[in-house]
């Protein structure tokens, strides 16, 4: 949701060579001047306000450094100037616990009748740091008190920005009928004015377009979203954010292609701006968006990145620090006063201490050099063993293969022996059967009875090796075949005809088509499927 506060982008490192700098010319400059020349406190106030989004670190060093040149003759409004300065670089840090306490100590230092833009200033900074806490029962009161100010200021801008603040403040509280008026009053007070703030439409009609994709109307949320993208005037949090709402429609709409072109037009835009709460949604969305796709590697990123930004502005322990506020307020009110009067000895310390910190960053990036050379060393090691495995593993593969075709050919050449044995058999019997000597028949009963015996001992050995993996696949698959039928299934398997089955079963080829047919109708074949085939792909 645009805040109409300029997103942060403080860099730890440009931070640390700036102040750096700064501390370094101190010295010198009390030795040339012999410390003659007096510091302009509104300039150091003026120079905190300029550096409040870019740079809060120096913000809070400038402002302090006003608050300990100040007597006690100086004016309220340059102290709550700078305590104000430093409510705000605290709320671009998400540091709300510092942001509110030098946010109440400024406004507690104005008339509550001061018409000032100072004034609207601290209301709508306290505004905005309950609103970013959560609290937006605490937030609603300064809000709507800096809107009634800027009305008795006849200030448009400050008008449509706190009727704006209001409609968020209704949002986070889910009463969308009240925020969709509040932008609706502010979008109809700027189409009556001739004054131009695009800008500022282009934040109503975004965060009315937010609360329709909430609502899930997709046709209403992509209409103010288009109409928000129109009049951006380049802002690269904003751009980011109506981007990410954009994806979110479309993905609502189930249009997965233009979903990931919106995702993509916003990635442009994510390296341009340090403004955590677009960033966060950003993030969110992508991760909702990689995990409908399948793409869970992206998904996860997504997840790690939106995790930290949640964290880093919900700060880790905020409930903690509502609860506590009122009993820490006054400690560290007492700390900050007794850090000004010790500046001039901290002073001394600067040279030292940032030598510190630059062999502090020297080891650190050595030790993270060093981990990511042991992790890539540790990670190629891990990925030789993976393909000294896999070739293992396929040179297994490849020997069981060539056993596997060995035993089917002994399956084959047995299966044919025996078919060619029971076609001499059969001859014999014949020949047998047309004698009438008793005895030749008892002589053929017991010879039939032999080679039953001795042919079962070769088959079953082969076909316990050759079948031992597949009878498992058929038992895993089909567990209500009977013996009989998973031995059909292996007489098939075998090559073998029906009419070598009748023969090596002693039975009729047509009770062999029979078992065949109710073998089908187990196996769930359909009409054509050939059965062959289907037992081959088992």
């Amino acid at each position: 949701m645009i805040l109409f506060r300029q997103p942060t982008s403080d860099k730890q490192y440009n931070t640390f060579i700036f102040l750096l700098f700064f501390i370094f010319l101190q010295p010198f400059q009390a030795i040339a001047f012999n410390d003659w020349t007096p510091v302009n406190i509104n300039d150091l106030n003026t120079e905190a306000e300029r550096l409040q989004a870019s740079k809060p670190d120096s913000t809070i060093f400038l402002a302090q450094k006003a608050l300990s040149l100040m007597n006690s003759n100086e004016k309220q409004q340059a102290k709550a100037f700078a305590f104000w300065n430093l409510s705000q670089a605290y709320l671009y840090k998400h540091e709300y616990y510092s942001a509110l306490i030098y946010g109440q100590k400024g406004i507690g230092l104005l008339n509550e009748e001061d018409t000032s833009k100072l004034h609207l200033d601290m209301l709508g900074t306290l505004g905005w740091v309950y609103y970013d806490m959560g609290n937006t029962s605490q937030a609603i009161p300064y809000h709507e008190k800096a809107l009634n100010l800027a009305v008795k200021k006849q200030d448009l801008r400050e008008e449509i920005t706190y009727l704006n603040a209001l409609g968020l403040d209704a949002m986070d509280e889910a009463d969308y009928m009240m925020a969709l008026n509040y932008f609706q009053k502010a979008e109809k007070k700027l189409s009556s004015e001739s004054t131009s703030f695009s800008y500022l439409l282009s934040a109503i009609y975004n965060n009315q377009g937010i609360i329709y994709s909430t609502l899930e109307d997709w046709t209403q949320a992509k209409i103010y979203l288009l109409k928000s993208l129109e009049l951006n005037t380049g802002g690269a949090s904003s751009l980011v954010e109506t981007y990410t709402y954009l994806a979110k429609v479309e993905r609502g709409r189930k249009d997965f292609k233009q979903a990931k072109v919106y995702l993509q037009k916003a990635a442009q835009y994510v390296k341009q701006t340090n403004y955590s709460f677009a960033l966060r949604e950003f993030y969110e969305e992508k991760m909702s968006f990689e995990e409908i796709q399948e793409n869970f590697k992206e998904a996860f990123l997504a997840q790690k990145e939106f995790i930290a930004l949640d964290q880093k502005i919900k700060n880790g322990n905020i409930h903690t620090v509502t609860n506590h506020l009122l009993k820490f307020q006054q400690n560290k009110i007492e700390q900050d006063e007794k850090l000004l009067t010790q500046e001039k000895e901290i002073k001394q310390m600067y040279i030292l201490f940032s030598i510190a910190i630059v062999s502090a960053i020297i080891l650190l990036a050595t030790s993270i050099t060093l981990r990511l050379r042991h992790r890539m060393k540790q990670k190629a090691l891990e990925q030789q063993l993976l393909k000294e495995s896999l070739n293992s593993a396929n040179i297994k593969n490849t020997e069981l293969s060539d056993e596997l075709v060995h035993k089917s050919k002994l399956l084959e050449d047995l299966a044919l022996t025996i078919s060619q044995r029971n076609e001499i058999l059969q001859t014999l019997r014949e020949n047998i059967s047309n004698s009438r000597s008793e005895e030749m028949r008892k002589v053929w009963f017991t010879l039939t009875q032999m080679v039953e015996q001795v042919e079962k001992i070769p088959q079953a050995k082969v076909s316990a090796e050759v079948s031992q993996d597949f009878l498992y696949r058929i038992h895993e698959q089909f567990p209500d075949l009977t013996d009989k039928e998973i031995q059909l299934i292996l007489q098939i398997r075998s090559h073998l005809s029906s009419k070598e089955i009748a023969e090596l079963n002693n039975v009729e080829v047509r009770s062999v088509e029979m078992g065949r047919y109710r073998l089908r109708k187990k196996l769930g074949l359909a009409k054509g499927e050939s059965l062959k085939d289907f037992i081959f792909n088992i």
